[in-house]
């Protein structure tokens, strides 16, 4: 996890329990005081914000307990001067003399990880359904909350669903093993389906076994965790279709361009 990660993918109300491995995060989140990239919906795109707090410290620490507290962080966009508003609780707990538990909480933010999340998933109606792209706004809209298992079968379906697009364009072709397929697992269909598929998807098609798995068997961290791997691979898969269909609209556009070229020139 990285600062960044705090601030524009870390769901409300996950506990991090905070531990030697977090002592990096947690020093840049405190002080590190150079521009982070981040998503800025007004302008829909990436862009870059300063971090502003209202807490300083002066020195670099590993002892979590002297950040102990609630904090209030701003990101200020270096385009628009926006101010993105967060909140958080970083509690350490004495459990034995001088050893401390220690968490950190993000309590709020504006905008929502749903904003912004909504206006990066809005350009895909041309590439998606509308109830599919509705359940994946359900599902982003869910886990901002930290509401993990729901959010994580919305997710799923429309992955399935998509891989499944996949499946029903390829079955057509020449030598096309439909018994094959129906018998693999998700993983093994990522492979088969590979040539459809973007190769980063396919190279680390293992994860994705976890779509697979039974709600039953998954708890709601678990869910959360799960949840970013897949909206990561439907948006790539989206992504990849919205590419194409924009490279298909510039090929007919020139076309049509050319085919006036030659009308015009019959004329003259």
């Amino acid at each position: 996890m990285t600062v960044q990660d705090l601030f524009f993918s870390l769901p409300l109300y996950q506990k991090i329990k905070l531990d030697k491995t977090h002592s990096e995060l947690i020093s840049d989140f405190f002080h590190y005081t150079y521009q982070i990239e981040g998503y800025n919906p007004s302008i829909g795109e990436n862009t870059s914000f300063i971090i502003r707090r209202n807490r300083h410290f002066g020195t670099v620490t590993s002892n979590y307990e002297k950040y102990n507290g609630f904090h209030n962080i701003e990101l200020v966009c270096v385009r628009t001067q926006e101010l993105f508003k967060y909140f958080f609780i970083l509690q350490s707990i004495e459990i034995e003399e001088d050893i401390y538990e220690s968490s950190l909480v993000k309590i709020g933010q504006y905008p929502s990880l749903a904003d912004l999340e909504f206006s990066k998933l809005n350009k895909f109606s041309k590439v998606i359904d509308k109830p599919s792209l509705h359940e994946i706004k359900k599902a982003v809209g869910l886990a901002a909350n930290g509401v993990g298992i729901g959010s994580y079968v919305y997710l799923r379906r429309v992955f399935e669903n998509l891989i499944e697009s996949k499946h029903q364009k390829s079955k057509i072709l020449q030598g096309w093993d439909e018994a094959a397929y129906q018998a693999a697992r998700m993983d093994d269909k990522i492979l088969i389906l590979k040539d459809h598929l973007p190769t980063i998807l396919v190279s680390h098609r293992s994860i994705y076994g976890i779509v697979s798995k039974g709600i039953h068997e998954l708890s709601e961290n678990e869910c959360l965790a799960y949840f970013q791997v897949l909206l990561d691979a439907i948006v790539m898969m989206l992504e990849e279709e919205f590419k194409l269909k924009e490279e298909e609209k510039r090929l007919a556009d020139m076309k049509a361009n050319l085919a006036k070229i030659h009308q015009d020139l019959k004329k003259s």
